[in-house]
């Protein structure tokens, strides 16, 4: 079964597939591969279209975009 997530707000639409791009895209450029990732919370801010996340590594090392969003429009 594929699921696809769609986010409607104020005439703007975005889907899930979208928002997990971009942070695996950010994640990449900070050279951290998908496999050490132990635990992933992604936060999007519907009014502000500004994706936020928190990836713990398995080394317990946390990577993110801290106060920093990542934007998409």
């Amino acid at each position: 079964m594929k699921v696809n997530v769609e986010i409607q707000y104020d005439f703007f639409n975005v889907s899930s597939q979208d928002i997990e791009r971009l942070v695996k895209e950010d994640l990449k450029e900070k050279n951290v591969k998908i496999r050490d990732i132990e635990n992933l919370n992604i936060y999007y801010k519907l009014d502000e279209k500004a994706i936020y996340y928190v990836a713990t590594l398995k080394g317990k090392k946390i990577v993110g975009t801290g106060n920093t969003p990542l934007y998409i429009y």
